[in-house]
């Protein structure tokens, strides 16, 4: 699997090279901003932090597009990049989409990353919000439709469009919608003797599973102790059992690699799961 490979490599220290611009996230997204502003005139394409774009037309709400899938996609066949971006171009009009219930996810994402995407949405015509709930430390919940070519962020309009009353309720649908595409949590041991786990998804999903409180009872069973762990990206989740100093160093080593080499950066800081739920993780614990 291509992203254990990556861990394995910064345990490693080992150094990769690629093709211009599908060498990094960062590149990618500047090509994909070019791509797109030739593609769409009269559209504003703006490249956000943390991997996304946002499309902006006159007199309509901005539309988000996260470069995730496109780049995995474009990195699988670079030749046909270009047809793959415009697989995922958002539609002008994307209402038709909305109102789906059950394809709303919850979205750990930072702080920082919750308010530019908030400062975006104000200044938009209709001055939306998008609803948010606090998480733990310095990272937060946003709520998207999770379509099969794109994801698009929940605002108070799409909200009240699902028949949730506020945020609290739009936040037990997200999680009842995520509890019921996820049997067992799926991970395994990125490297032999290590002690270091991630999760094992490829649906850009992975960290909206950590809230699945109840799930990380059997995960903490089988590791033998409860997991400390770690969102340093959109793309990992990573984690190992209590009780053993060296290997949370190496935890805080890797999280430290991920968080700096990835665009769509999530959190540095430690978790510990207990069965009161989630709580910072300090070195004196």
């Amino acid at each position: 699997m291509k992203r254990f490979l990556l861990l394995t490599s910064l345990l490693a220290t080992a150094v990769y090279c690629q093709p211009p611009y599908l060498s990094s996230q960062e590149a990618f997204a500047v090509y994909a901003t070019e791509f797109y502003g030739k593609k769409l005139p009269g559209t504003r394409v703006t490249k956000l932090q943390n991997f996304s774009l946002s499309f902006q037309l006159p007199n309509k709400e901005p539309a988000i597009l996260f470069l995730d899938n496109p780049f995995l996609a474009c990195k699988s066949a670079p030749s046909d990049c270009e047809t793959t971006l415009l697989k995922y171009l958002p539609s002008p009009d994307s209402a038709d989409l909305k109102g789906d219930r059950l394809s709303i996810r919850p979205m750990l994402k930072s702080k920082e990353y919750a308010s530019q995407l908030q400062s975006m949405f104000n200044s938009g015509p209709k001055k939306q919000k998008a609803p948010t709930t606090p998480f733990i430390g310095d990272i937060t919940i946003l709520y998207a439709f999770d379509f099969p070519e794109r994801m698009a962020v929940v605002d108070e309009e799409d909200m009240r469009a699902v028949g949730a009353s506020d945020v609290e309720s739009l936040h037990r649908l997200a999680l009842l919608n995520m509890e019921a595409r996820t049997g067992e949590l799926a991970y395994k041991e990125i490297q032999p003797e290590s002690g270091i786990y991630a999760l094992t998804y490829e649906d850009s999903l992975a960290p909206s599973r950590v809230l699945l409180q109840d799930k990380w009872a059997a995960v903490a069973r089988k590791i033998k102790g409860n997991p400390i762990l770690a969102i340093p990206s959109r793309e990992f989740v990573l984690f190992v059992a209590e009780g053993d100093a060296a290997r949370v160093r190496s935890l805080r080593e890797l999280v430290r690699k991920v968080f700096s080499g990835e665009d769509h950066a999530v959190s540095m800081q430690l978790m510990h799961w207990t069965p009161r739920g989630w709580e910072l993780y300090s070195d004196e614990q």
